[in-house]
């Protein structure tokens, strides 16, 4: 699944959600999937114009940080149109994630 805002698109892929920077051609952030603690869905005026009726997908990570942070210390998914979506998409991934075993 990708979603697109301005020049990032956002890639889910099967352990990880990717930014990717189709003008420059790189990832600006990945996060695998077994790293994010929970996604949240947050509306309102700093996250989200009211023009847009968007929100943003803000991820908790168990540890560490990705170099695109919003101004809250977390890699997020802004402007989404229907960013429950997204969410429970990462969510279902992570919880794919969390039964590989990485033991073998």
């Amino acid at each position: 699944m990708e979603l697109a805002f301005g020049e990032t698109e956002y890639r889910f892929y099967h352990l990880a959600a990717v930014a990717y920077d189709w003008r420059l051609e790189e990832p600006q952030w990945s996060v695998p999937y077994d790293n994010i603690e929970t996604p949240s869905v947050e509306r309102g005026l700093f996250d989200s114009p009211l023009c847009l009726d968007s929100g943003t997908v803000a991820i908790t990570l168990m540890g560490g940080t990705v170099p695109m942070p919003d101004e809250k210390g977390r890699p997020s998914i802004p402007f989404v149109t229907d960013p429950e979506t997204i969410s429970e998409r990462i969510s279902t991934n992570r919880r794919g994630a969390q039964r590989h075993v990485r033991f073998h």
